[in-house]
């Protein structure tokens, strides 16, 4: 954070719509930024009016109706009137998603239902956060991982020595240092083979071999082939990657649908993009058009439900 930058938002036309007079914010999210201002974190509607006024440490966004906060170095989480659902007694937390969150104490990772009901103890080595109805489990250090409902009933075995989320269907799974794919039944769609596989987005994945990247389809072919040095994530249909020292995006056939022109640039998150040229953020929509910022911005976020944090400073 720059010393004395103020933070705001604006809405899709680019214009100020929440002063900027914040020394951090968060993302909208069910109607509501977290905020700080003078060490005092609230949370805000879309007017820029105060909702909740707090005296936490650290208070984040609204997910299944809970947000996260820190108190005394433990996490909790709060509803929107400000009543504290689940105490902060948890070393950490994730955010919610389909009304469960992940939680660590020093015992270890168990998992909450939205009313601090558990579903599964503390015990566990490792949890991962809920994608399309499962999570990634491993019991203990050095133990295999699998899969378990929402329920917290193991559906896939453990039995692999990594394992990622579900996203399209699909989890990475890793052997020996080896990645591949499964679908949720379990099942083997592409065997260990590549020393990276990202999650698949927009129907494809990232994958390295050899010392670059490429794009997998679901089923593990080869749908783009590996000649980028560094890339990100389709999304709405395009991928920023790196051709040489500047970054350009590609469409779903590995087509150049841009110039290399940009000193950095991001996947594409609610139908616009982040890229920065000469020092300067813009955004870039889905229709590969360079939008600029008011030059009284240094840096621009995502949008989410209409409204992008601004950085002033």
């Amino acid at each position: 954070m720059r010393l004395n930058a103020k933070y705001g938002f604006i809405d899709e036309s680019g214009q100020l719509k929440i002063e900027a007079i914040y020394d951090s914010t968060g993302y909208f999210s069910e109607g509501y930024a977290p905020v700080v201002r003078n060490d005092v974190c609230s949370l805000i509607d879309y007017e820029g009016n105060e909702a909740l006024r707090t005296n936490y440490f650290w208070l984040r966004e609204f997910h299944c109706g809970l947000a996260m906060f820190s108190q005394n170095n433990r996490f909790g989480f709060i509803n929107k009137r400000g009543i504290e659902v689940i105490p902060a007694k948890f070393l950490g937390c994730f955010a919610f998603r389909e009304n469960r969150t992940v939680v660590s104490t020093q015992a270890g990772f168990g998992i909450l239902d939205v009313e601090g009901r558990e579903i599964l103890p503390t015990l566990f080595y490792r949890i991962g956060n809920y994608f399309e109805g499962l999570s990634n489990i491993c019991r203990e250090a050095k133990g295999k991982f699998g899969f378990v409902d929402l329920n917290g009933k193991e559906i896939i075995d453990c039995q692999w020595d990594d394992a990622s989320n579900f996203s399209e269907s699909r989890a990475v799974i890793g052997e020996k240092g080896k990645y591949g794919l499964i679908n949720r039944e379990g099942e083997t769609v592409l065997k260990p083979k590549y020393t990276h596989i990202g999650d698949v987005s927009g129907g494809l994945a990232f994958f390295k071999k050899s010392g670059r990247y490429g794009f997998l389809n679901r089923e593990g072919e080869i749908a783009i082939e590996p000649r980028f040095i560094e890339l990100g994530n389709f999304a709405d249909g395009f991928a920023p990657v790196r051709i040489g020292k500047a970054w350009a995006y590609i469409n779903s056939q590995g087509v150049q649908v841009t110039e290399p022109l940009f000193n950095h640039a991001s996947e594409f998150v609610n139908g616009y993009a982040v890229v920065e040229k000469e020092g300067r953020d813009s955004y870039l929509t889905t229709e590969l058009k360079e939008v600029t910022i008011n030059t009284a911005y240094s840096s621009v976020g995502y949008y989410f439900e209409g409204l992008a944090a601004v950085r002033v400073g």
